[in-house]
């Protein structure tokens, strides 16, 4: 019940980032966002469908998905260290504003 509770409060929320799926703002008159429930099954499922189709396949783009974010962001933080690396000779330590 929690997790219904937690989508409930997503999709509620969808107005205020102006999203424009607005199928999935429909709820049940339980307040269940049943819609956004039915679609996130469907694409589980044909992942499943898939997995088992082409294996090796699925199992390699999964394992190179969080790979690839995962380099992407030591690049972000090596590349904000290199930018940076004026200001912190030239302050001793961390200042918050």
């Amino acid at each position: 019940m929690p997790v219904i509770c937690y989508l409930k409060d997503i999709v509620q929320s969808f107005p205020k980032w102006r999203s424009p799926y607005k199928v999935f703002i429909r709820t049940t008159m339980k307040g269940i966002p049943i819609n956004g429930i039915v679609s996130s099954t469907l694409c589980i499922l044909a992942g499943v469908f898939l997995s088992y189709l082409f294996p090796d396949l699925i199992l390699s783009y999964l394992m190179t998905i969080p790979g690839f974010t995962v380099l992407l962001l030591w690049i972000s933080i090596c590349s904000a260290q290199l930018k940076l690396r004026k200001y912190y000779t030239a302050k001793h330590g961390f200042q918050v504003k």
